[in-house]
C-alpha cells in the first residue's frame, strides 16, 4: 500500500508538537508492515520527506495556517501526482485537504479543530473564520474519518456537521521506556503556555503547592504567544518557576530526568500525547480529565475537574507528599503505556481504514 501523509507539523521541520509526533510514530509503524509513505508537510515552510531520506525543503514560505491550503494547493497535488498513493491522510487541523479531488482515498485523522483553541493577533483572528471553513471542507471530502479518542469524536460531530466517525485509534509510543524515578520535587508541564493548556489554572494553583512545598520547582516549557511565563516570574520569582520556552528533543529528555511529576492541566485535548511521553520517562501524571486525557490516563494517574484550581493544587501536593504514590503512579503509568498505545496496533488498525477507504472511493469513482 503506497500511503501519503499529509501534516502541518512533523519532528526535525521546525518546531513540532502533538502532531508531528503521532505523524511520525504512524510513518515508522506504517513502513515496518510494509506500506510505502510519503510525508509531506505543510508548516511555514513546505517539506517533503520520502522512505530512507533526510526532510527536504522545497520552495517558498506557505504563509498563515488559514490559507495554506490554497497557497499549498498546487504543490501539494503536484506532489502526490508524482507519488500516486493509494491513500493520502491528512490532519483536520489546517484544513491541509480541502482542496484535495484526486483519484485516492481520503482519510482525515482529527485533532483539535481550531474553534476549540483561542486565536492569538489580530491577523488570527479575521482568518478564523476561513480556517474552519477548510477544516471542515477536509472533513466533508473524507472517504473515511479517524478520531484519537471518544471525546474528539464527540467534538467532531458537534464541529462537523455529524460526521460518520470510521474508527478510535488511539495514537501509540515508540521510543524507549525509562526507570521510574521519586528524586527531587521537580514539576514539569509541556505545551503551548495558553489557556486551553490551562497554564493560567496551573499558575494559580502553584500558589497553594508552593505553600505547602517551599522547595518545590516548576518548568514551564512550551511556546508562550501569552505571556504567561512572564507574569508566572513576576508573581513567584525564579526560586520557584523556571520557563524554557520551546525546547529540542534533547532538552527535554534532560528536563524530564530531573522531574518526578508531570502535570497535564489543559480545558481540552483530544488526545494527550504528552501523558505518553511522561510514562516513558518514568513519571507520575496529573492531568485534568478533560476530552481524550481521561480516556488515556484513566486510572493511572490522578484525574482532576478542568478548571478546578483547588483540585489541582490538591492532587499535586499528594504526589509531592508521597513519594511510594509517585512511584506507583509512575508504575501504573508504564504498564499502561506498553498494554493500551502500542504502535504496530495502531498501524494494524489504521491500515484496516485505509483498505475501506481504498475501497469506498473505488466505489464512488
Amino acid at each position: 500500500m503506497r500511503v501519503a501523509l499529509v501534516s502541518p507539523e512533523y519532528p526535525g521541520c521546525g518546531a513540532s508538537h502533538g502532531i508531528g509526533t503521532y505523524v511520525a510514530t504512524l510513518r515508522s509503524a506504517l513502513e515496518a508492515q510494509g506500506c510505502a509513505v510519503l510525508v509531506l508537510v505543510l508548516n511555514h515552510q513546505r517539506w517533503r520527506l520520502r522512505a530512507g531520506a533526510t526532510a527536504e525543503a522545497c520552495g517558498v514560505q506557505a504563509g498563515p495556517a488559514a490559507i495554506r491550503p490554497w497557497r499549498a494547493a498546487s504543490w501539494l497535488r503536484t506532489e502526490l501526482d508524482a507519488w500516486r498513493p493509494d491513500v493520502v491522510e491528512y490532519s483536520n487541523w489546517g484544513g491541509l485537504g480541502a482542496r484535495d479531488h484526486g483519484p485516492w482515498a481520503r482519510v482525515v485523522r482529527l485533532s483539535t479543530p481550531v474553534a476549540a483553541i483561542a486565536a492569538g493577533g489580530t491577523l488570527r483572528r479575521l482568518l478564523r473564520g476561513l480556517h474552519r471553513r477548510s477544516e471542515a471542507a477536509t472533513v466533508a471530502n473524507a472517504h473515511a474519518i479517524i478520531a484519537d479518542s471518544a471525546a474528539m469524536a464527540a467534538l467532531a460531530r458537534c464541529c462537523y456537521r455529524d460526521p460518520t466517525i470510521t474508527a478510535v485509534i488511539a495514537h501509540a509510543f515508540a521510543g524507549t521506556v525509562a526507570a521510574a524515578h521519586d528524586d527531587g520535587d521537580e514539576v514539569l508541564t509541556v505545551g503551548r503556555l495558553e489557556p486551553r493548556k490551562g497554564t493560567d489554572v496551573l499558575l494559580a494553583a502553584w500558589t497553594s503547592v508552593r505553600a505547602r512545598f517551599p522547595q518545590a520547582h516548576l518548568h514551564l516549557v512550551g511556546t508562550d504567544q501569552h505571556g504567561f511565563g512572564r507574569h508566572a516570574l513576576a508573581i513567584h520569582g525564579s526560586a520557584a518557576i523556571t520557563v524554557h520556552g520551546h525546547v529540542d528533543d534533547h532538552a527535554l529528555a534532560a528536563l524530564r530526568q530531573r522531574c518526578r511529576l508531570a502535570v497535564i492541566p489543559s480545558r481540552f485535548e483530544s488526545f494527550g500525547l504528552v501523558a505518553l511521553e511522561s510514562w516513558a520517562a518514568g513519571l507520575a501524571v496529573v492531568a485534568s480529565a478533560a476530552g481524550g486525557l481521561a480516556e488515556v490516563v484513566a486510572d493511572a494517574g490522578l484525574l482532576v475537574p478542568p478548571d478546578d484550581v483547588p483540585a489541582l493544587a490538591a492532587a499535586l501536593g499528594r504526589v509531592l507528599g508521597d513519594r511510594a504514590l509517585g512511584r506507583d503512579l509512575a508504575g501504573r503509568g508504564q504498564d499502561r503505556l506498553r498494554t493500551h498505545f502500542d504502535a504496530d496496533a495502531m498501524a494494524t488498525a489504521t491500515i484496516r481504514v485505509y483498505a475501506n477507504a481504498i475501497a469506498r472511493a473505488g466505489a464512488q469513482a
